[in-house]
């Protein structure tokens, strides 16, 4: 484990890990811009530099350093990602459940 709470983890096989159901964790490691987040002008604020977006100024006046807003937005990105990935999942595995549901009813009537 590194000074600074890192940890290397060699997982032999694996290809690729993902962000899921850690929006508590993001939240918590990164306190600061989760509070600054919530005073950007707008709630719908991508915090791409738009107008009102109180992590641009920040960044622009030094609070903020570049390199945690980033991966603040990619692991907030991988979240989001997996969070529709999740959703998408839940809705064609219902339309399956109701298919299969649907077609048992049609073999009893026969």
């Amino acid at each position: 484990m590194s000074r600074n709470g890192g940890l290397l983890i060699d997982t032999p096989g694996m290809r690729a890990l993902s962000v899921v159901s850690a929006g508590d964790g993001v939240e918590q490691a990164f306190q600061e811009i989760e509070a600054l987040a919530r005073l950007c002008k707008y709630r719908s604020c991508s915090h791409a530099g738009e107008q009102g977006c109180a992590l641009a100024v920040a960044l622009s006046e030094g609070r903020l350093e570049r390199g945690r807003f980033d991966s603040w937005l990619r692991l907030t990105g991988e979240l989001a990602s997996s969070e529709l990935e999740a959703a998408r999942q839940d809705v064609a595995e219902r339309k399956r459940r109701k298919a299969i549901k649907v077609a048992h009813r049609r073999a009893a009537r026969k």
